[in-house]
């Protein structure tokens, strides 16, 4: 899982990128710390660069028919108002229940164990995601774009990964660096462009070695 720092701008020639800081603390002290980049112009990029090593990759856009097949999405149920209500895939299951209109809870089953975040608000804008093991805590600025999230796990009390977001543009095809991120905007919206960001998500650097550039598919965005 990747988080950290968001940059997200338009750059020349109608490119759009996000850049991010991933640090890692245990108990209090840093442990680790990544500056990452997704673009997207022609193709999509994206680089990873620590302390040890760089990596660099590239691979093509995708048509929404093949992004479903990568991802082995199989169905997507809606509710009479045309909110989504389960996605199904080969090999787990996505429940959201809302209620009052907002999503208040994202079940999953797979073949092995069940996984719930419950989606707590406050003033209109999802505050915080609690799993059983994992919580996310997400921090707004005055204009109610989306600035920090944090993650904690219960069962790693002295670790903590931190998420600082910069700028105030927006494209939600790129995913949220958390865990069912791309299910949200920075905005604390649902997010209209849910399929992209989720493919976005599931792509990994894949065997690449440090400075390598390879057009495989691209690692922990």
């Amino acid at each position: 899982m990747v988080t950290g720092l968001w940059v997200l701008g338009v750059i020349s020639l109608g490119a759009i990128s996000q850049e991010w800081e991933e640090v890692l603390y245990v108990e209090g002290e840093v442990a680790s710390r990544a500056l990452c980049s997704l673009k997207l112009d022609k193709d999509w990029e994206a680089t990873r660069e620590t302390d040890f090593e760089q990596l660099h990759v590239i691979w093509p856009q995708r048509e929404k028919s093949r992004m479903w097949e990568e991802i082995g999405l199989e169905a997507v149920h809606r509710d009479n108002s045309g909110r989504i209500i389960q996605l199904d895939t080969e090999h787990f299951q996505h429940r959201l229940r809302y209620r009052a209109g907002r999503l208040v809870s994202i079940y999953t089953r797979d073949g092995w164990e069940d996984h719930e975040y419950i989606v707590v608000w406050k003033d209109g804008l999802p505050v915080r995601l609690v799993g059983y093991l994992e919580h996310i805590e997400l921090r707004y600025n005055k204009s109610r774009l989306l600035v920090r999230a944090i993650e904690t796990w219960l069962d790693e009390p002295e670790v903590r990964r931190e998420i600082l977001v910069r700028g105030v543009s927006v494209d939600s095809r790129f995913p949220l660096p958390f865990s069912m991120g791309w299910l949200f905007t920075r905005e604390g919206d649902l997010n209209s462009q849910w399929l992209t960001a989720w493919w976005l998500s599931e792509q990994r650097f894949s065997g690449v070695s440090s400075g390598e550039f390879q057009s495989v598919a691209a690692s922990s965005l």
